[in-house]
């Protein structure tokens, strides 16, 4: 055998067995080195073996290599890990900051913000859902406002309709009690004091069917119902009124025309819909028509007479709305009609629609559905 450091000798047993079929390949191991062993053969003689060794490391040093190693992972990943978590919880804590922010000026009644994050993640939903909550708050509080203000309206409204008529009583009532009337006029007095006094209650009664039609406590009796017969008698029932302001009332459209509802209720709708084509035409025509249509009934009013304003027409449905002030206020009206008349056609799942032009004239249309289709 021959080595790096010269010549050196094997046992016998080593030689033997190097030669001796499957041992003629031998791995020892000597302290820290690996040895493998192999006989070289010519021609059928044994020459020698030989040997290959390498230096290797121990288990011991090898643990202590993977625990260097271990460590130094540990070290590293807990360095980068540590890093993520301080950027992830910066970010977070911004964002987390900004939507605190957001709630504190929603609670003082700021609702015109908005937050800018709108990732996939779940902070991302938090802050879509922060900015619809404003959104619908900010319609909330316009709403809010709205009828506040409405219900200012109302009651100067309501005050000014009620002040007119008790302001007239009290006076004729302070006359007769001081006797300043001549006899002959004191049975005049009477007569204006119980018209302003029907004119209070029917105020009061208006309000009050006003109110259960908006709390839906009216209970609509439905049934089929002849409406050229309805147009047809309300009609000849105004008739000599529209004559006093020398219109005449023109009834059109289908004789065999039905319609689905409340018979009083859609009489209370027509009637203040002719009354006050009447109340703003002078010397002029209505037609009032009933026809059918897409599983409904049709009514139209349709006057010459002073018309409307675009705003007077989006404001025409409101309580105590009057187009015209000076003119109602001759004709004893209180401006609830309107507003009677939208409710009822709404509980009857209906449609109203108003076309008018000033000096011209005014087109209402009122869409009543069939019974398949009313609920």
């Amino acid at each position: 055998v021959y080595g790096s450091t010269g010549p050196k000798k094997i046992s016998e047993t080593l030689w033997q067995e190097t030669f001796s079929g499957d041992a003629r390949i031998k791995r020892t191991r000597t302290g820290e080195q690996l040895s493998v062993y192999r006989g070289w053969m010519y021609g059928g003689e044994k020459l020698g073996v030989v040997r290959v060794s390498r230096q290797i490391v121990g288990r011991s040093a090898q643990s202590t290599m993977l625990l260097e190693e271990m460590v130094a992972a540990m070290v590293i990943g807990g360095t980068l890990a540590m890093s993520l978590a301080a950027v992830i919880s910066w970010r977070w804590s911004h964002v987390i900051t900004d939507m605190q922010q957001a709630t504190e000026q929603m609670t003082e009644g700021n609702y015109e913000l908005k937050l800018t994050r709108t990732g996939k993640d779940e902070l991302g939903h938090l802050a879509r859902d922060i900015n619809n909550l404003s959104l619908a708050l900010r319609a909330q509080s316009d709403e809010i406002i709205e009828q506040e203000e409405r219900r200012k309206q109302f009651m100067a409204n309501a005050s000014h309709e009620m002040r007119t008529p008790l302001t007239t009583m009290s006076g004729l009532l302070e006359g007769l009690a001081y006797d300043v009337f001549p006899e002959e006029e004191k049975s005049r007095a009477y007569a204006l004091m119980q018209k302003e006094t029907q004119r209070l209650i029917r105020l009061v009664e208006e309000n009050l069917d006003y109110e259960k039609l908006r709390a839906n406590k009216i209970v609509l009796r439905k049934q089929k119902i002849d409406a050229y017969k309805m147009i047809s008698d309300l009609s000849n029932q105004l008739a000599s009124k529209a004559a006093h302001e020398e219109t005449t009332i023109a009834v059109l459209g289908d004789q065999q025309a039905t319609v689905f509802g409340d018979q009083d209720r859609l009489t209370q709708v027509l009637f203040n819909l002719i009354n006050n084509a009447i109340q703003f035409t002078q010397k002029g025509q209505i037609k009032v028509s009933v026809d059918r249509q897409h599983n409904a009934t049709i009514f139209k009013v349709a006057d010459t007479g002073i018309g409307m304003t675009a705003e007077q027409v989006d404001n025409v449905f409101e309580r105590y709305y009057k187009a015209d002030p000076s003119r109602m206020s001759t004709k004893g009206e209180s401006g609830i009609g309107m507003a009677i008349v939208k409710q009822i056609i709404t509980l009857h799942d209906g449609d109203i629609a108003i076309d008018s032009t000033p000096k011209v004239g005014t087109t209402i249309t009122v869409t009543i559905p069939d019974q398949q289709t009313a609920n």
